[in-house]
């Protein structure tokens, strides 16, 4: 009864909590037409195909997400900006090593630029080293009563997105079943983005100003913007992923000579497959997304929506606690042809069991502590992406393993009750397998008694095997025979032969044979070679 309310409640609480996370910016704000599209197109673009797309030196070429962007990423956007509400806050509550260059609010959406002289991971740091980083950093759900609150609510697509009368759109042409004619057609899917997020990131100007920031003389105009090396990360939690990941992604594409990262972390999806597409064939943009075990809110919405960029996901295992470490997956989803893995929608899918964690892991503290971890000790992060002969080692060892967790050793022991005892023991490196077989008496049906006639011993037989190669010792099989009545009367000799016999079945039918003399009482004990 427990399970079946758990399974039911649990989704009914992804529901609420992706509607209490993101806000309706569609009522606030909205710029846009009355359906809530964009009008105006300031370009569009056809996208590649067929797929799957081509690989983007810039976003696939630099490794792995760097640990310390991704410790500085979860500390702004997931702890940070929480505590800021205008600028001269931002001044007061962010370390030194910050400068600020604006903090806006408008009323539905929450953004702060700042910038840095020096990219060591150290907070307190204020080395002059001149790798500083620009960041413009989204804020996600926050307690007060304003447009966050309500953005699932507006869940239709608009086919573009950006700022009103400038908006980017694409198209994106893959065969496709005709259901009328059962043939494969191109059919072309249009570029669609979530209603909400857009309204929320593109009105009220937000977006012109960000720019006009990231343009002005201290940031990518400084020394002609070589001091920042042409570079600017977007970077946002949950609703603020969302938001970062839509303007760097617009951004991006207008602004071809910059280099562009987005750094999210808990963010939901923003678009269909042919948003994932543009933003991954945008030579200039390098995106990864960061999630933490059982976070609901990345994997809503789910209906035909998808997630654009690198995933870095710590797993967790819900059964007895012990974390399954770090992995990296390339566009979430692989590359077979480039041989990256996919996340397994089995290790994707969150148990109805996790209960409170849908909504705790989702909380920046949380990532947080995964970071701090991370930072100090390797074993928390990953060098490389998952490859698919990796995944597939692994999935075959999860479906092979017995409920018996020891990966040291196996021991099972089987006791049958057919005149033989046998006793299975095995290790993972080696798996030998002992069968002692009971007496087994031989009588001459019609001749002498048969607890007067001599008993024939089959000696105890040893099968071992190894990983590499299987060896059978059959040990010799001694055969005393007496001789029958017939044989006028005297006293019975002995003839004892000795064979060497490589099949236990095989030597029981050659006895049952031999004359027609001897049959076989008892149980017949055969070895599983």
């Amino acid at each position: 009864m427990t399970f079946l309310f758990r399974a039911l409640i649990v989704p009914l609480q992804a529901c609420i909590l992706f509607l209490a996370i993101h806000g309706v910016h569609g009522v606030h704000g909205n710029d846009n037409g009355e359906d809530g599209s964009n009008i105006g197109i300031a370009d569009h673009v056809d996208l590649p195909s067929p797929l799957p797309l081509d690989a983007n030196p810039f976003a696939d070429d630099n490794g792995i997400l760097p640990v310390d962007l991704a410790y500085e990423t979860v500390d702004l956007a997931g702890r940070f900006i929480y505590s800021i509400n205008d600028a001269s806050q931002a001044v007061d509550v962010l370390p030194n090593k910050y400068t600020v260059h604006s903090f806006q609010d408008t009323g539905s959406t929450e953004v702060m630029i700042v910038s840095t002289e020096s990219s060591s991971s150290s907070l307190e740091s204020e080395q002059q080293d001149g790798k500083g980083r620009i960041m413009v950093v989204f804020r996600g759900t926050d307690e007060t009563a304003d447009g966050d609150w309500l953005t699932n609510i507006d869940l239709p697509k608009v086919p573009s997105f950006g700022p009103p009368n400038r908006t980017l759109s694409a198209s994106l042409v893959v065969p496709a079943l005709d259901y009328f004619s059962g043939e494969l057609k191109n059919s072309t899917i249009s570029l669609k983005v979530h209603r909400g997020f857009n309204n929320g990131v593109f009105s009220d100007g937000l977006y012109d100003h960000v720019v006009s920031i990231l343009n002005s003389n201290s940031l990518l105009g400084r020394d002609n913007g070589t001091y920042y090396d042409h570079t600017v990360h977007f970077m946002g939690h949950s609703l603020g992923g969302a938001n970062a990941q839509l303007m760097g992604t617009y951004y991006a594409h207008f602004h071809p000579t910059i280099s562009v990262h987005i750094t999210s972390l808990g963010a939901p999806r923003q678009g269909n497959l042919a948003y994932k597409i543009l933003a991954e064939s945008i030579p200039n943009l390098s995106i990864w997304r960061m999630v933490y075990c059982n976070d609901i809110v990345p994997r809503v919405p789910n209906i035909r929506y998808h997630h654009a960029g690198h995933l870095l996901y710590y797993q967790c295992d819900d059964n007895d606690e012990n974390d399954v470490g770090a992995n990296a997956y390339y566009r979430q989803s692989g590359d077979p042809i480039q041989g990256y893995a996919g996340v397994s929608l089995w290790d994707w899918t969150v148990s109805p069991l996790a209960g409170l964690d849908l909504v705790n892991h989702h909380l920046g503290n949380q990532y947080m502590e995964w970071l701090e971890l991370a930072l100090h000790d390797t074993s928390f992060w990953t060098d490389a992406f998952e490859l698919e002969e990796e995944e597939n080692r692994r999935s075959m060892m999860a479906t092979t393993m017995t409920t018996t967790r020891d990966m040291d050793s196996m021991t099972t022991t089987t006791t049958r009750d057919m005149d033989s005892t046998t006793t299975t023991t095995r290790d993972m490196d080696s798996i030998t397998t002992t069968t002692t077989t009971t007496t087994t008496s031989y009588g001459t049906d019609g001749f002498e008694p048969e607890e007067k006639n001599q008993r024939s011993m089959m000696t105890a037989t040893t099968t071992t095997r190894d990983m590499d190669s299987t060896t059978t010792t059959i040990a010799t099989a001694r055969i005393t025979r007496s001789s029958s009545s017939s044989m006028g009367g005297r006293e019975p000799s002995h003839d004892t032969t000795t064979t060497t016999i490589m099949d236990i079945k095989t030597a029981l039918e050659t006895l049952q044979s031999q004359d027609s003399l001897y049959s076989l009482r008892g149980s017949q004990s055969s070895v599983d070679s």
